[in-house]
């Protein structure tokens, strides 16, 4: 509970780690009362039974959420050929227009005198090497944005890790909505009158548990608001625009 507590305090946290913890547990929240109804009562017992049970849910997901995240990362690294941050600076790359670009190396530059970066020729004969320069200059622009004046971009970079973090979580979160879907599935079956389920029957029986056909809709909505919109386009987008802001920090 202190750790909870602790990540719930620091902003980068709750945003990069507690929220997608708690999407990803999200499903059972919506699915216990519908299949337990008298779990609501709210006497002292229950609410502090159900308190400990979400709040040891949403804590074992944000353990997990940082290295599923990590794990995530270093695949997405490795589709899209580097960092953002790194990629923008390419000269090769087209993100960016060549006066923009060619502004923010000369005040790279100008900022870390000690740091040469290279030229369209160089990059050329030497695209690795390139981009090991290009990545030690924006580490350091990181390293030196990291105080209080910088909100916007310690905003950026939140929105990167909640957006990593969840795709990271993607599996467990349709691991946990198939699990509450197919417990809520099957006490529906189970409670249909006989002969087979007929579409009047199905709609008289959701007319008294409608908690429960509620309860499966939210679950099919969920999955297909996971499967279509938390996939590597999505992380990538909030890295260009963290990307984007760290070099509008230059200006």
């Amino acid at each position: 509970m202190k750790d909870l507590l602790g990540n719930l305090t620091d902003s980068y946290s709750r945003v990069a780690r507690f929220y997608p913890a708690v999407l990803a547990f999200f499903p059972v929240v919506w699915t216990v009362p519908a299949l337990l109804p008298n779990i609501l009562s709210f006497d002292v017992p229950h609410v502090v039974g159900i308190t400990a049970v979400l709040s040891a849910g949403v804590a074992l997901l944000m353990n997990m959420a940082r290295s599923l995240g990590k794990s995530t990362e270093k695949r997405l690294l490795s589709s899209w050929g580097g960092w953002p941050s790194t990629i923008m600076l390419r000269h090769r790359d087209g993100a960016l227009d060549s006066g923009t670009k060619g502004r923010y190396h000369a005040k790279l530059q100008a900022l870390y005198k000690n740091m040469a970066l290279p030229s369209a020729a160089e990059e050329a004969q030497a695209e690795t090497a390139a981009d090991a320069q290009y990545r030690a200059a924006t580490t350091r622009l990181i390293e030196a944005r990291r105080d209080a004046k910088h909100k916007m971009l310690h905003k950026e970079n939140a929105q990167y890790g909640f957006r990593r973090n969840l795709l990271g979580l993607k599996p467990v979160a349709l691991t946990v909505v198939l699990l509450a879907s197919g417990a809520t599935g099957t006490v529906i079956a189970v409670g249909l009158p006989s002969p087979p389920a007929t579409l009047a029957n199905l709609l008289s029986d959701a007319g008294v548990r409608w908690q429960l056909y509620v309860s499966l809709l939210l679950d099919v909505s969920y999955t297909l608001l996971f499967v279509l919109l938390v996939r590597p386009h999505f992380v990538r987008q909030a890295g260009d625009e963290y990307a984007l802001a760290l070099f509008r920090t230059l200006d």
